[in-house]
C-alpha cells in the first residue's frame, strides 16, 4: 500500500484534519499533505510517527505466495490418486472427530 494512501485511510478512521494529525505528531501541516497527495515519499521514521498518532503502527509480513513451504505439496504429487483419496477421507475423519469434540459438528 502507498504511504499516502495509508495515512489518509488511518487519518480518516481516526477522524482527524491533516491539521490535527500534523499538530499531534509535530509535523508541518505541508508535510502531511505533501505526503497524503503522493509529492513525497516520506521517510519510514515519518510514515511510523504519523500512523502512531492515529493508533496504528506500520507492520512488515509477507507477500501472499512469499514462503511457501512446497514440500508438502510435493510430498503429495509423488502419491498416486487413490493413496490421495485414501489420505484425504483420513484428514477428513480426523477433523470430523475435531468438530465433533467442539461440539461444531
Amino acid at each position: 500500500m502507498q504511504a499516502a494512501t495509508m495515512l489518509r485511510w488511518a487519518r480518516h478512521l481516526e477522524g482527524l484534519t491533516q491539521r490535527e494529525l500534523a499538530e499531534r505528531a509535530e509535523v508541518p501541516q505541508a508535510t502531511v499533505a505533501r505526503i497524503e497527495s503522493g509529492q513525497i515519499t516520506p521517510r519510514i521514521d515519518t510514515v511510523e510517527k504519523l500512523l502512531r498518532v492515529v493508533g496504528h503502527e506500520l507492520t512488515i509480513e509477507p507477500r501472499p505466495g512469499a514462503g511457501v513451504d512446497m514440500s508438502q505439496i510435493r510430498e503429495l504429487l509423488r502419491l498416486t490418486p487413490a493413496q490421495r483419496l485414501q489420505l484425504a477421507t483420513k484428514d477428513a475423519a480426523g477433523l470430523d472427530r475435531l468438530l465433533a469434540e467442539s461440539g461444531r459438528l
